[in-house]
């Protein structure tokens, strides 16, 4: 069975086709979809945007107009990335198929299948709570409804929105109107920003997979090169010729490979670098937005809830980022130590010096970087969130 029809790229496969990205679907079709999915979002983001610009003098209305406005921006800025990426789309989907097609050993195939199902393990622990959160944000309109059936009081409890905008109408006699228009369009905004995360995954545990068969190449199979190395000299099956010839092919085998992974993820990078430079910051920004809003709504359980698993969510998505990020690096790592611990010393001159190019090139890790200035990594991350909360601090502190 193809890697494209396995139940670990599926998930990934179904993203890609619902938002008109599959580069094997129908070319209308996937203007069609793309089209539909622009229209919902700016639908939503427009009055959006007019309501936080009448709320420009009112810093607690703009505040709290802000998160939402930052996930539909989001939202537009991954789909035209993915619109924009086309060509590094099919490449990248076209070389996954390869590399699954190329290897032979059943030690690697099970190694690039256990980091598919690793990064499909983590993918679902990262979108599940964010769809849930998600559920939590688009409920809390129901929960005044709910409680007048429940227990109804003298007069019905005041209407929640699911976020403040303006129609120029008057929203409590369209307000089932205005809701179902934002529960049409929100889920779309936020599984745009979800689902390219968990594309974004899966190509990074992919590459991560082929940088772990280097590794296991050089540290736990350099058996393969040391038995050529070791035929003893009287053996007249192999002369020292064919002996050197075989280790050369091997060793250009796995560095070929290495520099497949390496060529991978500059290519996940560069269609992604500044969809994360944008993510990071505004992200950044939300999480002390957010928490402000919190904090201003603290007398309002309903809508502090909301926002605070705003800000739950928000940190999460960088975490996660930040988490694939750091994975790379530790992979790319790897094979550094892997090839100082292969005995290379051991092989033939000529043998060395093929290898010294990998070696050089893995004292420089691989990188996820969001514009080309922030490496995506678990010390960033810390550092990001104490940023974000001194941020939080001082603009609670001036809404006081």
């Amino acid at each position: 069975m193809s890697i494209l029809e396995s139940p670990d790229f599926l998930l990934s496969k179904r993203i890609l086709k619902l938002y008109g990205q599959w580069p094997y679907s129908s070319g209308v079709i996937n203007y069609i979809k793309r089209i539909y999915c622009f229209v919902a979002v700016i639908s939503i983001l427009i009055p959006k945007l007019i309501k936080i610009y009448e709320s420009r003098h009112d810093v607690d209305a703009f505040i709290l107009c802000m998160p939402m406005v930052a996930v539909h921006i989001e939202a537009i800025i991954n789909l035209t990335s993915w619109c924009t990426s086309g060509e590094e789309i099919k490449y990248l989907i076209e070389t996954i198929k390869r590399d699954w097609d190329i290897l032979k050993s059943g030690d690697e195939i099970a190694i690039l299948d256990g980091h598919w199902k690793r990064g499909r393990s983590n993918i679902n622990n990262y979108a599940y709570p964010m769809v849930g959160i998600t559920l939590v944000f688009m409920t809390s309109p129901a929960i005044p409804l709910v409680c007048d059936i429940i227990a109804p009081l003298n007069e019905s409890r005041p209407r929640v929105f699911l976020y403040e905008t303006e129609y120029f109408v008057d929203q409590d006699e369209y307000y089932f109107h205005i809701l179902i228009h934002a529960y049409m369009t929100v889920p779309i905004s936020v599984g745009l920003v979800v689902l390219y995360n968990t594309v974004f995954g899966s190509w990074i545990h992919h590459a991560m997979g082929m940088l772990a068969i280097v590794a296991f190449i050089f540290l736990v199979n350099r058996y393969q090169l040391e038995t050529i190395h070791d035929i003893p000299e009287s053996d007249e099956r192999f002369s020292q010729f064919e002996k050197n010839q075989s280790i050369q092919k091997r060793l250009a085998h796995y560095i070929k490979l290495h520099n497949d992974a390496i060529e991978f993820i500059e290519t996940v990078e560069s269609s992604s670098s500044t969809v994360l430079f944008i993510v990071v910051i505004g992200s950044t920004l939300v999480v002390t937005v957010t928490g402000t809003a919190a904090v201003i709504k603290m007398n309002h359980i309903n809508e502090s809830s909301r926002y605070m698993s705003f800000s739950i969510g928000t940190l999460g998505h960088l975490y996660y980022m930040s988490y694939v990020g750091n994975q790379v690096i530790k992979a790319s790592e790897s094979i550094n130590q892997a090839c100082y611990a292969s005995e290379w010393y051991t092989l033939p001159i000529k043998c060395q010096k093929i290898l010294i190019p990998i070696m050089v090139r893995t004292t420089h890790p691989c990188t996820m970087t969001a514009g080309k200035l922030y490496v995506l990594s678990m010390d960033n991350f810390s550092e990001l969130v104490k940023k974000a909360m001194s941020l939080f601090t001082f603009i609670n502190s001036t809404t006081h």
